[in-house]
């Protein structure tokens, strides 16, 4: 989909990137890198941001995103208080997300 959006020229005066809505970090990370590679072949992308849960972010991902050309991580931590992220129906404890 990113190839036939950057080939229609969509992407020529894109300036900013978010891959996210939906934990993209279940991606394997091969695969979330080449998709960050794919937006920055298309556009004059200074921040590539990629949504992250602290459930699904492995150093796999870190690595995948960096070498893709992501600039940023948008860790998706609602709070540190197990009884709140329960609530919230998270899979992650607080001491998850610190770590």
């Amino acid at each position: 989909m990113v190839r036939q959006v950057g080939e229609y020229g969509l992407l020529d005066s894109l300036a900013t990137a978010y891959i996210g809505g939906g934990t993209p970090t279940m991606l394997a990370p091969h695969d979330l890198g080449n998709l960050a590679a794919a937006v920055q072949r298309y556009g004059a992308i200074r921040e590539l941001s990629c949504e992250a849960n602290p459930e699904s972010l492995t150093p796999d991902h870190l690595a995948a995103l960096r070498d893709g050309g992501a600039t940023r991580i948008s860790l998706g931590v609602q709070s540190f208080i197990d009884e709140e992220l329960r609530a919230l129906g998270r899979v992650h404890t607080g001491q998850k997300a610190r770590e």
